[in-house]
């Protein structure tokens, strides 16, 4: 199930967020600088549409597309590896279809990349992290 979230989920949210992020361990020595660059606000939940997915009543994530570009996929960390993450997946289709919109892009860790091409993106090329200039992360293109 999704639906829109409201000032009341900001807390979970960015917890979702920066715990999904340091989970891969990949930005821990950057975490200061990721959290003032990607933490949520409630001017953030005006301007976007950040979807939540739930399983019942349990929140497990969420997701946002911006002008075709994938800004945030994050599901909480207790259930990675349990299969939500296709779930929402297939809701992330699901948004798309209703929104008529036939491809997103979008940039992940290399850590990633097993999960995202399962679902059926593809890698289109490599970009410089914005938060360790030494770090190369990957560039996507996903069609449905």
């Amino acid at each position: 199930m999704l639906r829109k979230a409201e000032i009341k989920d900001l807390p979970w949210l960015n917890q979702v967020l920066i715990q999904g992020e340091m989970y891969w361990k990949e930005n821990l020595p950057y975490k200061n600088q990721f959290i003032q660059l990607y933490t949520l606000t409630e001017n953030t939940l005006s301007l976007k549409d950040i979807m939540i997915f739930s399983d019942g009543e349990v929140a497990c994530g969420f997701f946002n597309i911006c002008e075709g570009e994938l800004e945030y996929f994050y599901l909480d960390t207790y259930l990675i590896g349990s299969g939500y993450g296709r779930k929402m997946w297939l809701s992330l289709n699901e948004y798309m279809t209703f929104h008529q919109l036939t491809e997103i892009h979008f940039v992940s860790s290399q850590s990633l990349k097993g999960f995202y091409c399962h679902m059926g993106a593809k890698v289109t090329g490599e970009e410089v992290s914005h938060l360790d200039h030494k770090k190369i992360i990957l560039s996507y293109r996903y069609t449905i």
